[in-house]
Parts: structure tokens; sequence; C-alpha cells
């Protein structure tokens, strides 16, 4: 689980950055050139620090990003984020080693963040400090827990960065229900809200899709009927869109874990695998497709049963209004008969 949420949360922090920025930073536009662009330097990174051999082995998602400030020179700033699912007591090192490997390489000013997704309350430390015979060492860095965030000041939050903390809230829903089945309805519940919020604001296009893609991915339903409620409930907000962008992430990190283990066709696996999914969703929204309709004949047969009796009730002589509140229809109905 740890593993997904990392490629998970890589994908959106690209999607997202501007947004993640004016999020840590209420005047971000104003420390910021945001119009010369961000630079994201994944390879200086994995020269730096290379990719753990174990795949299931807990990986911090690290993000390295370049970008101007509003100082009207040619300065440039690295920032550092990392976002992790599960602590660990070795945090604060890892999180200077990082400031010191890139403070040397880069020779720039770096500013850190650790957002931290993990569902407990409990404070983390917030520096890392060595001191050995007078010499004294202590890095502090920014921290932004999650679990921390009221959920309603989220949803009021226009930024959004905040649809996206919400989502990763997701993962705690439900935690203090020891019913199987009520647990999963109150994760349906949370995330159909956080779906008609998205498609509600008035976000461009692709930041939606990322957000409604990670919403998906990031906490799975126990039950197959929620998921493919929440699917075609989805799909009738989106107009039945097709939201790919963290798909085709989680294809390539597929992709690239069956070329570790020396599989010739590990992409084309991996696209099978999704065409699967992608299959049952179809089939499950054609099955709720097909309910629908046939509720809808039964509650229009209901309805001209109603115009019939009407009808023969007014032939008799009994009052338009009487016949309109007996069968639950408007005196403009019956009168038209």
């Amino acid at each position: 689980m740890a593993k997904k949420h990392d490629y998970l949360w890589k994908g959106l922090v690209e999607d997202l950055f501007e947004d993640l920025l004016r999020f840590l930073y209420p005047d971000a536009d104003g420390l910021f050139d945001l119009g010369r662009g961000v630079t994201f330097l994944d390879t200086e990174l994995e020269q730096l620090f290379p990719p753990e051999e174990d795949e299931y082995a807990l990986k911090v998602v690290d993000k390295l990003a370049k970008l101007y400030t509003q100082a009207g020179t040619e300065e440039w700033m690295l920032f550092h984020f990392e976002i992790q699912g599960l602590y660990r007591s070795d945090f604060p090192g890892r999180m200077f080693r990082y400031y010191i490997r890139i403070l040397d390489k880069y020779g720039r000013p770096i500013t850190a963040w650790a957002i931290l997704t993990e569902g407990v309350r409990k404070a983390r430390p917030d520096s890392y400090e060595r001191s050995f015979l007078g010499t004294h060492l202590t890095y502090r860095y920014n921290v932004l827990k999650i679990s921390e965030l009221d959920d309603e000041a989220l949803f009021a939050d226009p930024n959004p960065f905040a649809l996206a903390v919400l989502a990763a809230k997701t993962a705690f829903v439900g935690r203090e229900i020891d019913d199987r089945q009520q647990r999963d309805k109150a994760l349906l519940t949370a995330k159909q809200r956080l779906v008609r919020a998205m498609i509600g604001r008035n976000i461009p296009k692709d930041k939606v899709r990322a957000l409604v893609n990670f919403l998906t991915y990031y906490v799975n339903f126990e039950f197959k009927e929620n998921n493919d409620i929440f699917e075609i409930n989805k799909r009738s907000l989106t107009g039945g869109s097709n939201t790919m962008g963290i798909e085709e992430l989680l294809l390539e990190t597929a992709t690239k874990r069956g070329e570790k283990r020396g599989e010739k066709k590990a992409h084309a696996k991996a696209q099978r695998l999704i065409e699967q999914e992608r299959a049952k969703v179809e089939q499950a929204q054609a099955k709720v497709e097909q309910e629908r309709a046939k509720v809808e004949q039964e509650r229009a047969k209901a309805y001209a049963d109603k115009l019939e009796s009407a009808l023969k009730f007014k032939k008799m002589g009994i009052p338009v209004a009487d016949i309109a509140e007996g069968l639950q229809l408007s005196v403009e109905e019956v009168e038209k008969l």
C-alpha cells in the first residue's frame, strides 16, 4: 500500500505543483516567479540517491524542483519534498542527508518539506541534531502533517491541493467502525462527496483529472459493489471522460518493475491488467444502466396507470381536486385528461 501511495503522490505533486506551493506558502506568487516555469530534477536526484534495490522496501517519495524567485535575478532555488506514509525513526537523519548532498552538488539555497501522510496524530520531529565535544549541529525542516488538518477547513479552501489532502485523508475513514461493510460504505460516502467537490469547482480539466485519478486509486474499496457504484457515479459526473493521468504512471511503474525481474513482456502484462479492470467497470456500468432502464419503465407504467385511473374517476364526476389528491397528481395533469 505504501509503495502505491508513493507513486500516486509523485505524479500528483507534478500535476499540482503550483497549487502545492500556494498551499504551503500563502504568499507564493510574491515569493516565486512562477511564470518562468518549474523544472523537476528527477535525474539529478537519482544520481545523488540511487533507487533502492528492494522494490517492496519503504521508499519515501522525493521530488526535487527548480524554480525562480521574484528577486529579478537568475538565482534559482531547489525545493526538496518528502512525502511519507509510514514514519521511520531515522527520518530526520534522512532529511539532513538530502539537504547536505543537494547543497554540496548545487550550492543553492534549499527549502525542505516533509509531508507526512500517516494517520497517527503523534507529533514528529522537525529537526535533526548532532553534538560532540562542543560542536553542535541543528538542521530544521518544514513539516506538514495531514492528519492534523481540519476536513471542513480543507473543503472551504479554494486551493485544489486542499482536495488532494482530503483525498489522502480518505485512508483514515472508518477506522473506528468495526463492521467491514459499514466501513466501506463510509468510504464510499466520503469519496463521492470529494468527487462532487472536485468537479463542482472552477478547476482546469487537467487538474480535475489528476485529482479524480488520485482519489480513485489512493484507497481501494473492500467490496466490489461499492467500487462499481463509485465508478458509475464518477463517470456520470465527469461525463464519461477517460481519466488516464495516474493510470499511465502506474503502467510505467509496473513495466519498470517487470523489466527488473527480466520479464520481456512486462509492459503488455501491465497494460492487460489495466484493460481487465476497465472491462470490469464497464460491465458493472452496463448492468446498472439496465437496472436504471428497468426502473424508468416501471415508473412510466405506474404513471400511465395513474392517468388511466384519473380519467375513469373524472368520467364518474368525481371532483378534479379530489382525484389529484388521491392519486398524487397535479390538478393540471388531471384537467388535461
